[in-house]
């Protein structure tokens, strides 16, 4: 579980510039105010968003160990592995800037519904700012839908959700650091380093990709050795 949780750490870590710039107006509504920010409303914030992976990992883990009870459960698990392989491969090239997100188109208005939230609320900010964390974790982005499909092709349960804590965990210094420069009105040239995470997130993304070519592999011997056992004069026939 250890190897899942640091799993979803990296994996964010390597997009967490993309979190602050697709979320961190958002968080910058929640958290900032008259050029101070307030943290523990960013703390809470971040909780919420932490505790809306935790909770699709455990979706994603409890439709993992549904379908290993497949009766083809190795070509599923070849096809949600290669399917996981390209979406971070997709997400990767995405995050260099060399293809657009098509989730994005649908991911604004929403955000724009939960920035009117926040600026309606009531006098109770930090549960507004727990609720709206919450909420923008359920947002369609294409990082979580490709740390889920990650989620989706472990074991089991607990590494499911392990890989989205560790995702949460991983993408929180950046979404905490992000206020604080919106505060300060600072603007950083990240081009070069969005560019090496990119190349980081593809080349997870290709090993998934391999690891998909591998459970094949391990099916195909499985089959065989399953044919040669149950079939042993045939075996000998042959030789």
């Amino acid at each position: 579980m250890t190897a899942a949780l640091l799993t979803g750490v990296l994996f964010a870590v390597a997009g967490a510039l993309h979190c602050a710039g697709m979320c961190g107006g958002l968080i910058g509504c929640v958290a900032c105010s008259n050029g101070r920010v307030a943290w523990e409303r960013a703390v809470l914030y971040n909780t919420g968003r932490t505790l809306s992976y935790i909770m699709l990992g455990c979706a994603a883990g409890l439709l993992g160990v549904t379908l290993q009870r497949v009766s083809l459960f190795t070509e599923v698990q070849i096809v949600l592995t290669t399917t996981a392989g390209f979406l971070v491969i997709l997400f990767g090239l995405h995050l260099g800037g060399w293809i657009a997100d098509p989730l994005s188109r649908f991911a604004l208005p929403i955000n724009k519904v939960l920035v009117w939230l926040r600026n309606n609320s009531g006098p109770n900010r930090n549960i507004t700012a727990l609720a709206l964390g919450i909420a923008n974790g359920l947002l369609p982005c294409g990082l979580v839908y490709a740390a889920l499909s990650v989620a989706l092709i472990q074991s089991t349960l607990p590494q499911s959700v392990a890989v989205m804590a560790g995702f949460g965990a991983g993408t929180f210094p950046a979404m905490m650091i992000t206020p604080w420069l919106l505060a300060r009105g600072t603007r950083r040239n990240v081009t070069a380093p969005l560019r090496i995470a990119a190349v980081v997130v593809v080349i997870f993304g290709v090993f998934t990709l391999f690891r998909s070519a591998w459970i094949e592999h391990e099916g195909m011997h499985a089959a065989l050795l399953h044919n040669a056992t149950a079939n042993p004069h045939h075996v000998a026939n042959v030789d």
